[in-house]
């Protein structure tokens, strides 16, 4: 799934990112607008209310320095663009393998290949 367009983002209008993760496990982000009521089934989580001008930099890095879920968890993205929740982040640093973490989504997600 490809990122966002900056075109995608109007004035005027309040966005937050869904985190998704699809049926084969590719985790990715999904700009919505705050007033849409549809949302695709493979919605994990939701972020807080984004600045339209971190938006438009498209660095999902630096949003997720910035910002939280709306349970105010923390959440991560890696070099590749996959996103972590907090809870997943602190086991895998106790050295939980990675076949053994207890995954917010319940089921693995797939790793980008090598």
């Amino acid at each position: 799934m490809k990122i966002w367009s900056v075109s995608d983002i109007e004035e005027g209008k309040e966005y937050r990112l869904l985190l998704c993760q699809s049926a084969e496990g590719k985790r990715y982000f999904q700009l919505i607008d705050v007033e849409s009521t549809a949302e695709p089934d493979s919605v994990f989580a939701k972020t807080t209310l984004i600045d339209n001008d971190l938006l438009m930099k498209r660095n999902l890095i630096e949003i997720s320095k910035i910002c939280t879920l709306v349970n105010n968890e923390r959440f991560y993205v890696d070099p590749h663009g996959m996103w972590i929740t907090q809870n997943e982040t602190d086991q895998l640093s106790a050295g939980v393998d990675f076949f053994e973490v207890k995954w917010d989504t319940n089921t693995a997600p797939s790793l980008a290949g090598r």
